[in-house]
């Protein structure tokens, strides 16, 4: 069976299409970095592309139903992200936390709503993590 004929994950919290978000990094700035992405969710795996202030990225990984949790892989041309998360319910998308190196920050993504700005993001004052996404934060 080809990947294109198996259907794409039909639990909400997981919808294939296009999504958006922002990480923090303080090395950039007090503000969240905006981010752009087309995620496919099939079968326990994410593949998928995106673009921000960096450059274009490949967004790869997996995906636990039970535990709503996400491990990927973000992948520039030059380096490799790892991204750590938790998926809540579908509005609220997937918090977690990056980490590359010796850095690591705060990111949170969320499905795209249709007619939705691109720029619709909260300010960094204003996020309130999860304390699952707290607690991976410590780690």
């Amino acid at each position: 069976m080809d990947e294109s004929d198996r259907q794409t994950e039909t639990d909400p919290r997981f919808p294939t299409g296009r999504w958006h978000g922002h990480f923090l990094q303080r090395e950039i700035g007090p503000r969240p970095v905006r981010m752009e992405l087309s995620l496919t969710f099939r079968d326990g795996t994410i593949n998928g592309a995106g673009r921000d202030c960096i450059g274009n990225f490949g967004f790869k990984g997996s995906y636990d139903i039970k535990k709503g949790e996400v491990n990927v892989v973000k992948r520039y041309v030059t380096n490799r992200v790892h991204y750590r998360g938790f998926a809540e319910v579908a509005k609220n998308g997937i918090w977690g936390v990056w980490s590359v190196a010796d850095m690591k920050g705060g990111f949170h993504i969320w499905p795209k709503r249709q007619g939705e700005a691109a720029d619709t993001l909260v300010e960094q004052e204003e996020i309130e993590l999860p304390a699952g996404v707290l607690a991976l934060r410590e780690q």
